[in-house]
């Protein structure tokens, strides 16, 4: 099978009758990607995305895809990149790997009858783009205040900025993803930035353009673990035992009294979040980079530059033991607290990031957004919509008006990947209404869930399964091939729908041609 993304080609026959096209085809089923989803590039600015299809009517001879790119911020002007015409596997279960450029992008399967006039038509948006994930405290997870913790940008929102609109605040496992379109509601409670987004969009989506701007318009996806009033030897003590129960400088962290986010318990966090969204969203999607912002709370301790250097260097050695050895992170100067920073802990700042290799600054001039209602709010500590702007900018391109970006800046899109893991294969073997599921390959667990569940709802933990009805998913998980004792690697990645029972279909090209492509 080719691939032809180097090409732009142009589409004919079949595809120019809008008046046999529907929005979304009830018997194909896109299973992988994930609707929104966006995949983290790799150095060469491509991802190979897993496209997993499963038809269901029995009519159907053939089939193809097709992957347009779009703009990142109407969703519109779609430019052919590649197309596939393929017959419909006997058992109506398609799988492949694409290599596709950076971009957001609309994958479209058709399908035709024997005479090829066009059947259906099943359609998902999806990106290859920037996965960054963030940590520290308040002021890069939000506070509650709704809308007004949300900065209020021009323009429509970018269609190709998502989120996981998701509450796992202090959870030991993360629910099946869905993902949102990034935007701004007029009292933004229920858009979040999953697992700890705090009731609003925060800095993000002013990051999110920022890089999608700088970046040819990419498309774009954070993952805020950060953790309100948390101290730097909360993240390391954490890191070093799941079991470790911390307290900020004001309360037990994940203390269900203080909010309504259903804590699980204190156990593990709050590093326990940050290693399960690596974990989890990091092996599906892949990450660019950790965005670190803390130590205002270090300052009201009295933390000295060692323990906190030492501190820091720890949380991201762990993260790299338990995700992987070349995870990137950058690192922000951060310690204001009304009235004044610590030096020690800037310094503890520096001397961290000097000290570590694929490291670069965040938000640098952080503790020069000062003074209340200018950047800060009626608290003077939390930062207001204009702080919000100065800090989401500063996270992507590093720069703070006076200031150009800060000596030994490596800007964020420039750091390291890492892609995500390989999906696996299931294979599917009937017999006498009952079909055998098996994942292809070694991994170190399996989980199968019925309908899109849960990983923490496993209904199977063994490599096959015999089941006769239901819609089947597995998690599994990879092994690590340099473990460290008690730091193991539990990198997750998602398997293909399966829906029983399944459809058959006669492999029959019929006796007209296929829509013409024109390279």
């Amino acid at each position: 099978m080719k691939n032809t993304f180097q090409k732009y080609i142009l589409l004919l026959a079949a595809f120019a009758f809008p008046g046999l096209h529907t929005a979304s085809g009830q018997s194909i089923e896109i299973s992988l990607p994930l609707n929104r989803s966006v995949y983290q590039r790799d150095l060469t600015s491509k991802a190979t995305v897993p496209l997993a299809v499963q038809f269901k009517n029995g009519v159907t001879r053939k089939f193809s895809y097709k992957v347009e790119k779009l703009n990142v911020v109407t969703g519109g002007s779609p430019m052919p990149e590649t197309i596939e015409f393929l017959n419909v596997p006997e058992n109506g279960l398609f799988q492949t790997n694409l290599q596709v450029n950076a971009g957001w992008h609309m994958l479209t399967i058709q399908t035709y009858h024997a005479d090829n006039s066009l059947l259906e038509t099943s359609e998902i948006r999806f990106g290859v783009g920037e996965v960054v994930f963030s940590a520290g405290q308040s002021n890069m997870q939000g506070i509650g205040l709704g809308a007004a913790g949300s900065p209020l940008l021009p323009g429509n929102a970018y269609d190709g900025l998502s989120l996981i609109n998701q509450n796992c605040f202090c959870k030991k496992t993360f629910p099946f993803p869905v993902f949102e379109k990034m935007e701004r509601g007029t009292y933004d409670t229920q858009k979040k930035i999953a697992p700890n987004g705090n009731q609003n969009l925060w800095c993000y989506e002013v990051a999110a353009r920022k890089i999608s701007d700088e970046n040819g318009g990419i498309p774009v996806i954070f993952f805020n673990t950060a953790s309100t009033g948390t101290s730097v030897m909360n993240w390391s003590e954490s890191a070093d035992n799941r079991d470790a129960v911390t307290s900020s400088p004001w309360t037990i962290n994940c203390n269900p009294d203080v909010a309504e986010w259903g804590s699980e318990g204190a156990a593990g966090h709050p590093y326990l979040t940050l290693k399960t969204a690596l974990n989890f969203y990091g092996g599906m999607f892949g990450a660019r980079a950790v965005v670190w912002h803390q130590g205002e709370s270090d300052k009201v301790i009295g933390t000295s530059k060692d323990t906190y250097r030492a501190g820091l260097v720890n949380v991201i050695n762990r993260s790299r033991q338990h995700f992987n050895p070349g995870l990137a992170w950058t690192i922000s100067r951060a310690s204001y607290f009304p009235p004044g920073t610590s030096a020690a802990v800037i310094q503890g700042q520096e001397e961290a990031k000097s000290s570590l290799s694929n490291v670069s600054w965040g938000a640098y001039y952080s503790d020069d957004f000062g003074g209340a209602g200018v950047f800060r709010q009626s608290d003077d500590l939390h930062f207001n919509q204009e702080g919000l702007v100065a800090l989401g900018n500063q996270i992507a391109t590093g720069s703070y008006t006076p200031f150009g970006p800060p000596p030994g800046y490596i800007p964020l899109t420039a750091l390291a990947p890492v892609t995500a893991l390989t999906v696996p294969n299931i294979r599917v073997t009937e017999s006498g209404g009952s079909y055998t599921l098996t994942v292809d390959g070694n991994y170190q667990s399996y989980c199968w869930v019925n309908q899109n569940g849960p990983i923490n709802n496993c209904q199977f933990t063994t490599q096959s399964i015999e089941v006769g009805s239901g819609k089947w998913r597995c998690y599994v998980t990879h092994a690590d091939n340099a473990p460290v004792p008690g730091h193991e690697q539990r990198n997750i990645s998602l398997s293909r729908n399966v829906e029983l029972p399944l459809t058959h279909f006669e492999n029959s090209l019929g006796t007209g041609s296929p829509p013409q492509i024109i390279e």
